[in-house]
C-alpha cells in the first residue's frame, strides 16, 4: 500500500472517531460539528486550489463564508418556525 492509501484511510477513521465524540457531547454537537467542517474544507483546499489554479487560501475563505451565511440562515429559519427571536 501507497503511503497516500494508509493517510485517507487513518484520515477517514480519525474522523469517524471525531464524530462519535462530538456526537456523545449534547452541548457543544453543533459546534464541533462546525470545527470539523473547517478542518475538512481547509484540508481539501489545496487540492482544489491546484485543480481551478486559484489560491488555496481565497477558495478556504470562500467555502467557509459560504457555509457560515448557510448555517446562519438555517438556524434563522428554524428559529423562526419555532417561533423564537
Amino acid at each position: 500500500m501507497s503511503y497516500d492509501v494508509i493517510l485517507v484511510i487513518a484520515a477517514a477513521i480519525c474522523i469517524m472517531y471525531y464524530y462519535h465524540v462530538a456526537s456523545s457531547s449534547k452541548r457543544y454537537f453543533q459546534m464541533t460539528f462546525q470545527l470539523l467542517l473547517i478542518g475538512i474544507i481547509l484540508w481539501i483546499s489545496p487540492n482544489l486550489g491546484r485543480y481551478f489554479n486559484y489560491s488555496p487560501l481565497k477558495i478556504a475563505g470562500f467555502i467557509l463564508f459560504i457555509c457560515a451565511i448557510g448555517i446562519l440562515t438555517i438556524e434563522g429559519f428554524f428559529n423562526g418556525l419555532r417561533g423564537k427571536k
